[in-house]
């Protein structure tokens, strides 16, 4: 997307996580401001009590886990910006972000007083908005979901129940927007990829290509703390993951994460 001349609306980034992730901050944080160091700051981090040490992070430390829908509308309400730039925890940005872009996108986003705007490049199919941009349409299995997405503070919040899980409220919330025509735009995969980034967990493990991204950057995760596993089909896979997940219970009560947490340091 090319630079517009009028001045980028304001925006704030939050990153959706609990402390049950927190393991991952230090490496989310090293690829998002390696990669995009002209995000606006601060960013806003949702956590139950830890806290990630950060000059450029502000930890909204809840004090308790009340699942995703109420956690959500809580850190919402302590943010001072009416849009938001939605990101979650294993959301690893893979390339420079596209500053211009994205601040084209917010603009474009303010302005046709959409509710979510996903910087996800997808196959979807709509009313066209500009080159590579849809109002997704009913037709869309995903409507809404919670990829990198800007969202209206105040329109998305209505649409959230609270105690929600984030399975439930994904899932319900694709619903909604199905009868709100208009309101939810996405990029195409014809569309400019101005955020760059590959989910790295599923299923609460390690997938192999966040290890892998890791790793190739200087980056050395305990992978005893969360084990990586390939999310394959089978019985055997399913029982492998189950065995993986129970082995790393026992060990993270044994090594407990600090209650502040910083940046990982590339050992390159």
């Amino acid at each position: 997307m090319t630079a517009s001349p009028q001045p980028a609306p304001d925006f704030r980034v939050v990153v959706s996580s609990c402390d049950g992730y927190a393991d991952l901050w230090p490496f989310f944080f090293h690829f998002l401001f390696a990669h995009w160091p002209e995000i606006p700051q601060p960013v806003y981090l949702v956590s139950d009590k830890r806290v990630f040490d950060d000059p450029r992070v502000v930890t909204l430390a809840l004090g308790h886990d009340h699942h995703w829908a109420s956690n959500t509308l809580e850190a919402f309400a302590k943010i001072p910006a009416e849009t938001l730039l939605y990101l979650q925890d294993d959301y690893f940005l893979t390339a420079p972000a596209d500053a211009a872009g994205i601040a084209l996108l917010a603009q474009h986003h303010t302005g046709s007083e959409a509710l979510a705007t996903s910087l996800l490049n997808r196959e979807a199919t709509g009313a066209a908005l500009a080159p590579g941009l849809v109002a997704c349409g009913p037709e869309n299995e995903w409507v809404f979901d919670f990829q990198a997405a800007f969202w209206d503070k105040e329109g998305m919040a209505a649409l959230i129940e609270p105690g929600w899980t984030p399975w439930h409220a994904e899932g319900t919330m694709n619903e909604i927007a199905r009868s709100k025509p208009g309101k939810f735009h996405t990029l195409t995969s014809q569309g400019p990829n101005i955020l760059p980034y590959l989910q790295a967990i599923r299923g609460g493990l390690w997938l192999p290509e966040g290890k892998a991204l890791c790793l190739r950057h200087g980056l050395r995760p305990d992978f005893a703390y969360r084990p990586c596993a390939p999310f394959q089909a089978g019985f055997l896979n399913r029982f492998w993951r189950s065995f993986l997940k129970r082995r790393s219970r026992a060990y993270r009560k044994r090594h407990p994460l600090p209650e502040t947490l910083t940046i990982a340091p590339s050992s390159r």
